[in-house]
């Protein structure tokens, strides 16, 4: 397993914080739509990532 993937906490404790979090930030209609954006377009470098890791060959 990659440390990288290794957390302390459960996924769903994490997913929650992280909502809570976004929940609490003070944001304009126009950051919301930004941070959306954002999150979008990290959504899918990540799914290219995965998708690029899974061609690798295994050690």
């Amino acid at each position: 397993m990659v440390p990288f993937w290794c957390f302390e906490r459960s996924t769903a404790e994490l997913k929650q914080s992280l909502h809570d979090a976004f929940e609490q930030l003070d944001l304009s209609t126009a950051e919301e739509e930004e941070l959306l954006s954002e999150a979008e377009l990290a959504f899918a470098a990540t799914q290219r990532l995965l998708a690029e890791l899974a061609d690798l060959p295994q050690p």
